[in-house]
């Protein structure tokens, strides 16, 4: 077993500073997928978390990981909250008055905290990898 360099090590730290919040999605995806969820749960995260990455990026540049914030998630989930139509811009179904259900919200939040933990335990271990 050849352990990494301290070149390596740090590259790879400073690749996981640069990872985009897109390019990190696709990451968490494969990792579920490795776990065994199914292709049902997958795509329910990622509807979720491209909903986010959308929110946060506002037409600029992905955002790094790195540089989001508890705010950052705030401010995504407090206008899904506040919300007073449903279904706007859907394929299947009409636009009706009342805002998103407390479980769809719930779902939301769910999705961002089973993200960033994963990203946070992965990343931790960052310093115990030993490349092959």
């Amino acid at each position: 077993m050849r352990r990494c360099t301290v070149l390596q090590r740090n590259n790879l730290k400073k690749e996981l500073m640069e990872l985009m919040l897109p390019r990190a999605i696709d990451n968490y995806m494969t990792a579920l997928t490795l776990e065994g969820k199914s292709p049902e749960t997958i795509l329910w995260y990622r509807k979720k978390l491209t909903h986010f990455a959308t929110f946060v990026q506002d037409g600029r540049t992905p955002a790094k990981v790195r540089s989001l914030t508890l705010d950052d998630g705030r401010s995504f989930i407090k206008p899904l909250m506040e919300l007073t139509t449903r279904y706007t811009n859907h394929c299947l179904r009409h636009e009706e008055q009342g805002g998103l259900a407390p479980q769809s919200i719930h779902g939301y939040m769910r999705a961002l905290r089973a993200f960033t933990c994963d990203y946070k335990k992965r990343n931790t271990k960052l310093d115990f990898i030993h490349l092959r």
